[in-house]
């Protein structure tokens, strides 16, 4: 799966259905996320993203599911 700049502004979400933030910005066919002020830490740990204090994090491609027009789909951690 490769992230296009068209991915930017799509919401994260996780496989039960909960929105786990949005897509900031592609760099070099990577995705960047600002993950919701509330995520649990637990689902931060999982995804890789954290307990510092950065405003977005790289989303890794083995967490995708699928994309569709407006949502980026994560499998379950």
């Amino acid at each position: 799966m490769t992230f296009t700049e068209q991915d930017e502004g799509k919401t994260v979400i996780s496989d039960d259905g909960r929105e786990l933030g949005v897509v900031t910005r592609i760099t070099n066919e990577t995705a960047f996320v600002e993950p919701l002020g509330d995520l649990d830490p637990p689902v931060r740990s999982a995804l890789g993203w954290g307990g510092d204090d950065r405003e977005e994090y790289r989303l890794s491609r083995g967490h995708v599911a699928t994309v569709t027009g407006s949502e980026v789909w994560l499998e379950e951690p």
